[in-house]
């Protein structure tokens, strides 16, 4: 449906898919259906000069020729837990450890991985915060004993929870961030999980007659463990460290904004206590916070200096952040690279003028340093090499794929928590598995193997490849001298020309264009299609606007939109150019058209400027338009232009004079009437536009030529890739008919092109339903592609349509009629 309606398809999104073959071929099949092959394989390389793909390294100034991206600088940051300050907070983790780590054995022993998933998202919250520890056990406790008093959960809601949890956590390991709904559900199933594992252990033991001490050990060991979490809040390692790094950070720069990332809530509301007692200035951001907050939040981080932002990952999609902010901290190691890199995404992305800087925070001689730094320095070299990390890690690095391999490193490492050596490598150097136990090395050979195979897809396909696609330096200067030029042809004063048309059309104006933000009051057709645009008012026909991208808000902190090319009033006043053309009385009777206007300028004599638009069309609707100008004065020939800068510096509204009577003090002797002005500016404008015209006719019937000789090809490769599936006509006689020969029928002429063979087919009842299905999906395909093509192959002659007319006064004679408009 698509493909037979448009030209054009843009993905705006830097990840457009996840790397697969179908997908990309899916999407190439959503622009011309002749570059698949109708099993969702793309043919051949024809798909190339349809796809742009260029990365990071090829964007560079025009002018200077430096990367407008500059390089990411990635810097783990290792925290040593102190045995005296932090005593709390390593006999909690410890603790914990021995609480849950036989749980592990088991799970590894009964290979279901699944079963303790719940007990390693406990172990990431006591490496995140003490305060996250210490809220999740509280929660953990109240539901064990709730738990320990039932009679025991049903199997149905355990594989009900169970399954839940599963689909949930795909769906995160997948895209590596979810809703705040999501990240909220999670959490409260992962405790309940916790709980009644715990509780299950206490109802065997009493089931096999043992004693119930374990029970009593369990419930004493969490709130033993919640006790310690309590102490450890007063001397967080993670905490302390956080404070050194942003000290660091503005021992240079004592200003600088910092953007700080944590997955959990409770962590963040830690992290924004301890540096507010700090004295720092403190913005939080979650994904339970209204869209409104959501605005205000971002847009002050982005206009003010000396502020530090923490978020979760649910805030983590969709901001732009980058503006006064280059210094990134995570507080904890995501085990997700999607998530990594979404959070990156903040500051390092187009517009940074500072190289961006990546802290990751990791506890040492934890399961954080032994085995979750060791992945992060794999998918930073991937992103080095490739400049991204593929989706589908997202799901090859899910613990429900590598958990045996995680566990076994968990429970290696308890003998020697808080004391292994510093690691050898570095994230872009030495090998992450030097020093590493042989769980952590089998994880990291299995990681590495996804990233082996992904690697070997981008070289295959030059659509994914590091080299990107169409991204050579001489495509570059040419695409840059295309978009030159098409930025020329294009600039226009968008507030001018929307405010111009409002006001013509009985609107009003609340400030001034230049202001930062300025209010309009509508006509009463304007005030469509503007429901769900910022600082629009429909009710009250209003809209406040900026032309200012980085305005989010007036001064009275209200929306604002800005006033970009898509924005539905720029719409409106196109349209309105569109239907307007030059009326019969202007300069009748001392009157003008309320479309002419006039303005002083610096010209010898009075010039008539008349904007036309110049239109191609075709059975398919507009194929070329552009705003063409017409110089008319009284001693010189007529002078065409297609250039906005030839009429659109002499329109400058500063420049506005009144139109009463100057039209007939200065023009009428010597043009006659309005008629008489379009008839010989029309004819110099019809005859300056028919080089263009021309041009432009000849290269559009070339390329549909080109492509209907693409569709033909496309439907003879379809046809050959189709008929060899179809059945052969067996001779079935009709019941109870004789045992006679029977006249035959004259055969029918057999299909001598593919096309017709198809066409045979698409009728052969003899054929499966799913085959003529196929067959007519290609038919159909093919005939409405045709049929575009024909009626774009039907190209009008170019025609002229009146737009105004500016008049144009010599400065000292404007000056001398003391009569000047606002």
């Amino acid at each position: 449906m698509l493909a037979g309606r448009t030209d054009s398809l843009l993905l705006l999104t830097a990840t457009p898919h996840d790397g697969n073959d179908r997908s990309f071929a899916s999407l190439c099949e959503l622009l011309d259906p002749s570059l698949v092959d109708g099993r969702g394989v793309v043919r051949g390389d024809r798909y190339r000069r349809h796809v742009v793909r260029r990365l990071k390294r090829h964007v560079r100034d025009a002018a200077t020729g430096k990367p407008l991206f500059p390089e990411r600088k990635v810097l783990p940051q290792r925290i040593i837990v102190d045995p005296a300050r932090h005593k709390a907070f390593a006999d909690l983790t410890r603790g914990l450890l021995a609480l849950i780590a036989p749980e592990l054995r088991r799970a590894i022993r009964d290979k279901r991985y699944s079963d303790v998933l719940s007990f390693f998202a406990l172990l990431k919250r006591s490496v995140s915060t003490a305060a996250a520890c210490r809220s999740t056990l509280d929660v953990v406790a109240d539901r064990f004993d709730a738990a320990v008093a039932d009679q025991g959960e049903s199997q149905e809601a355990r594989r009900e929870r169970i399954r839940t949890l599963r689909d949930v956590r795909r769906r995160l390991d997948r895209f590596g961030v979810g809703t705040a709904d999501e990240e909220n559900e999670i959490q409260a199933l992962e405790v309940e999980d916790i709980a009644q594992q715990l509780a299950e252990l206490e109802r065997t033991a009493r089931a096999a007659g043992r004693r119930i001490d374990r029970s009593i050990s369990i419930r004493d060991s969490l709130r033993s463990l919640v006790t310690l979490a309590k102490a450890a809040e007063l001397a967080d390692p993670k905490l302390d460290e956080l404070v050194s790094q942003i000290q660091t950070i503005r021992a240079p720069l004592p200003t600088a904004n910092i953007l700080i990332y944590t997955e959990y809530t409770t962590s963040q509301n830690a992290v924004a206590e301890r540096l507010k007692r700090e004295g720092l200035l403190v913005l939080t951001l979650s994904g339970n916070d209204s869209e409104r907050v959501r605005l205000e939040t971002t847009d002050r981080f982005r206009t003010t200096h000396g502020l530090i932002m923490v978020c979760t990952d649910a805030a983590a999609e969709g901001l732009n952040l980058h503006q006064r902010c280059h210094n990134l901290i995570h507080l904890e190691l995501p085990f997700n690279p999607n998530r990594l890199e979404q959070r990156n995404g903040r500051i390092d992305r187009y517009g940074q003028v500072y190289p961006p800087i990546v802290r990751y925070l990791h506890l040492a001689g934890t399961f954080e340093e032994n085995i979750l730094l060791r992945l992060i320095a794999k998918y930073e070299r991937q992103r080095a090499m490739l400049t991204f990390v593929p989706n589908t890690l997202g799901v090859t690095a899910s613990p429900e794929h590598t958990a045996g391999r995680l566990l076994q490193g968990i429970i290696d490492s308890e003998g020697s928590l808080f004391s292994t050596p510093a690691p050898k490598f570095t994230l872009s150097e030495g090998d992450p598995a030097d020093g590493a136990g042989g769980a952590v090395t089998e994880l990291l050979e299995e990681i590495d193997r996804s990233f082996s195979s992904f690697e070997k897809a981008a070289k295959t396909n030059t659509w994914l490849a590091d080299a990107g696609s169409f991204a050579e330096e001489a495509v570059t200067r040419e695409a840059q001298t295309a978009k030159t030029e098409g930025d020329r042809a294009a600039d226009i004063d968008l507030a001018r020309f929307v405010v111009g048309a409002i006001l013509r059309d009985g609107g009003d104006l609340r400030g001034k264009i230049t202001d930062q933000t300025f209010e309009v009051r509508l006509p009463g057709a304007w005030g469509v299609d503007l429901s769900d645009t910022p600082g629009a008012e429909p009710e009250s026909r209003s809209a406040r606007v900026t032309v200012n991208k980085d305005v989010l808000f007036d001064a009275q902190k209200r929306p604002v939109g800005f006033l970009g090319r898509s924005h539905p009033l720029v719409r409106h006043a196109i349209d309105r150019v569109r239907h307007t053309s030059l009326g019969d009385g202007a300069g009748g009777a001392g009157g003008v058209d309320p479309r002419a206007s006039a303005v002083a300028g610096a010209v010898a004599e009075p010039t008539l400027i008349c904007t036309f638009l110049a239109r191609i069309m075709s059975g398919a609707g507009r194929e070329l338009e552009r705003v063409v100008s017409v110089n008319v004065a009284e001693v010189k020939p007529p002078t065409y232009s297609e250039d906005p800068h030839a009429w659109l510096a002499a329109a400058d509204p500063d420049r506005a004079i009144s139109p009463t009577g100057v039209w007939d003090k200065h023009f009428a002797r010597w043009v006659g009437g309005a008629a008489d002005l379009t008839r010989t500016a029309g004819v110099a404008a019809a005859a300056g536009f028919m080089a263009t015209g021309q041009a432009f006719t000849k290269e559009a019937r070339e390329s549909v030529v080109n492509e209907r000789t693409e569709l033909e090809r496309w439907v003879s490769e379809r046809a050959a890739d189709l008929i060899p599936g179809a059945a052969s006509k067996a001779s079935q006689p009709a019941l109870f008919e004789a045992a006679q020969a029977k006249q035959a029928k004259p055969a029918a002429a057999p299909a001598t092109t593919p096309l017709a063979k198809l066409e045979n087919l698409r009728g052969d009842a003899s054929q499966s339903t799913k085959f003529r299905s196929e067959v007519e999906a290609v038919l159909k395909s093919y005939h409405s592609r045709l049929d575009r093509l024909n009626a774009r192959q039907n190209l009008s002659e170019p025609e002229i349509t009146p737009l105004g007319i500016l008049m144009v006064v010599p400065e000292a004679l404007a000056a001398a009629g003391g009569k000047h408009g606002a």
